[in-house]
């Protein structure tokens, strides 16, 4: 598991990247920060770099948007237990930073958005498909939050 330390310098180097570099240049780096997030032991910020790692999450917003907005135009089975990680490591980061209220507010307003609903809707629409190309990872639920909900979804015989 990756350190606080590590979780930072990959923060970090994240917050770097101009906001205006296309999504296509920073998909996988943002999306990898969010599976660092979900990977890391926590808390993810050590209190001494707080406000560094506040700072580079400031920066990071706009690239963040739009890499969830990508990936929800291109959700798929196949994503599917890799959107719930990133939706999980942006839910620990958005847990972290409660301290910034300007910071925490605009990451709420960023979860309620479109794509991560859409994204949280896919994932609820696919509890139970198998992937079409990969083998499923097996996660072990016991170690994520109840309230990361996207987990927790079962199937039903309604639809």
């Amino acid at each position: 598991m990756p350190s606080a330390r590590q979780f930072l310098s990959s923060l970090e180097k994240v917050a770097s990247l101009p906001s205006t570099t296309p999504v296509s240049s920073s998909f996988s780096s943002v999306l990898s920060l969010t599976l660092d997030a979900f990977h890391s032991d926590k808390p993810l910020f050590r209190s001494s770099d707080k406000t560094r790692a506040f700072s580079a999450l400031h920066r990071c917003l706009p690239l963040l948007q739009k890499a969830f907005t990508q990936l929800d135009v291109g959700m798929n089975v196949d994503r599917r237990i890799d959107s719930q990680k990133y939706r999980s490591g942006l839910q620990f980061i958005v847990d972290e930073v409660s301290e910034d209220q300007t910071l925490h507010n605009e990451l709420l307003n960023f979860i309620s958005s479109v794509p991560i609903i859409s994204i949280e809707k896919f994932i609820k629409n696919t509890t139970g498909c198998t992937p079409d190309t990969i083998v499923s990872e097996k996660v072990d639920v016991s170690r994520i939050p109840r309230s990361h909900y996207w987990w927790f979804y079962e199937e039903c015989d309604d639809e």
